[in-house]
């Protein structure tokens, strides 16, 4: 149970996926670092030249990821090898061994199989839709609120034309279609702004928004010129 109860309490600390391994009837928890930490970590090894070097690393890389602060500060009786063990498999998870390309390859199949879950499908649909999203950002949400804004990006996909209906689960015909495709939303916002651009359309907004366009360009510049004949006197 000690195990559980580091998982449930590091949930709660962070939304980084975890991981854990049972090493004589000890359960670890821990969290993989970043690429780049990951990385520089892999370096220092290569470099390291001696094994007491080594065992420096391993124990940064143990403390820094392991989330039982009894497993780092007060476990007096572990094996000595336990942050070398961590260390190595941080590595080999963060792809960065001699297995990693039969590591990564397993990891393709993985995440390929989880594509079509409900939840990938929403995050795709509103990462293809509203560029400012990303996939990080979109896992930090709640359920209800995912759901909330893959329902906005529905609605500016059925504005635009790029789908022609709401979205419904239970349609099997409808199952077997892409949501969309980038292309066509790129397509459609150039036809827009083409129309929006033609010479032979005399909107009012047009015309209004292009004389604050050059009305702003103008102040800018006269800014700047201050600016620049200030800074040239003081130099002076």
């Amino acid at each position: 149970m000690s195990g559980l109860n580091q998982a449930l309490a590091a949930i709660q600390q962070k939304d980084d996926d975890l991981f854990a391994f049972e090493l004589d009837g000890i359960e670890i928890v821990f969290r993989l670092p970043s690429v780049k930490k990951a990385q520089q970590y892999s370096v220092l090894l290569n470099m390291a030249s001696s094994e007491s070097e080594k065992c420096i690393i391993y124990e940064t890389i143990y403390r820094s990821v392991v989330q039982d602060d009894w497993l780092i500060n007060d476990a007096a009786e572990l094996k000595a090898g336990l942050p070398e063990t961590v260390a190595r498999l941080v590595i080999r998870l963060s792809g960065l061994d001699e297995t990693s390309i039969e590591y990564t390859e397993q990891l393709f199949n993985v995440y390929r199989n989880q594509t079509n879950s409900t939840i990938a499908y929403l995050q795709r649909t509103i990462c293809s839709t509203f560029s400012g999203y990303t996939f990080e950002a979109l896992d930090k949400l709640n359920y209800q609120n995912l759901v909330n804004v893959f329902i906005q990006a529905e609605k500016e996909l059925l504005d635009r034309g790029i789908i022609q209906r709401e979205h419904d689960f239970t349609s099997k015909e409808q199952a077997k279609e892409a949501p969309f495709k980038v292309e066509e939303l790129i397509k459609k916002d150039r036809e827009s702004f083409i129309d929006y651009d033609s010479p032979e359309q005399e909107d009012p907004r047009k015309k209004i928004y292009m004389q604050k366009l050059r009305e702003g360009a103008k102040k800018r510049a006269e800014i700047e010129e201050r600016n620049f004949k200030k800074t040239f006197a003081q130099q002076g």
